[in-house]
């Protein structure tokens, strides 16, 4: 993932990018630091691109908190764990991050596709362990407009 990431700002920065990255933290109070990967993600974010992108983060974060499950479906409305903006150097635009408590769900991928005309002009690239990929490459190829050769996977094993 960090890989394509790296790639992507490199040789193609008009691209638009938004990432949905899921991971379970040990607590409500984690920093940023602790969390798998998300330096190094935050910090491909704000390496400076073209002005015209509109580039996303959506941090998934999953665990146990105060005994509690958090996603679970019965519990009450998920709120946002945080909502921020990430400064990109050098240049005057931002890219808006947002962190939730529960799973990537339908909602966000369904988001994440867009319209037809965007979902047809769009490459997924999902990345984690065999059954969340397994599920949301399905779900992906599913969704009118999506082509699924565009909808790319890499499992961890």
């Amino acid at each position: 993932m960090m890989s394509m990431l790296s790639y992507i700002n490199e040789n193609y920065p008009n691209l638009e990018v938004r990432i949905l990255y899921s991971t379970k933290v040990p607590s409500h109070e984690t920093s940023p630091a602790e969390v798998l990967f998300l330096p190094r993600i935050l910090d491909l974010f704000r390496i400076p691109r073209s002005e015209s992108t509109k580039d996303r983060v959506e941090l998934f974060f999953t665990g146990t908190w105060d005994g509690t499950l958090i996603g679970k479906r019965d519990a009450a409305p998920i709120q946002p764990l945080m909502s921020l903006t990430l400064p990109k150097m050098d240049i005057e635009t931002e890219v808006p991050v947002a962190a939730w408590t529960h799973r990537i769900d339908d909602l966000a991928l369904s988001s994440a596709v867009g319209t037809k005309a965007e979902a047809k002009s769009t490459v997924f690239y999902v990345c984690g362990p065999p059954d969340m990929t397994d599920d949301i490459v399905q779900f992906l190829k599913e969704q009118e407009g999506v082509v699924p050769e565009h909808v790319l996977c890499e499992k961890w094993w």
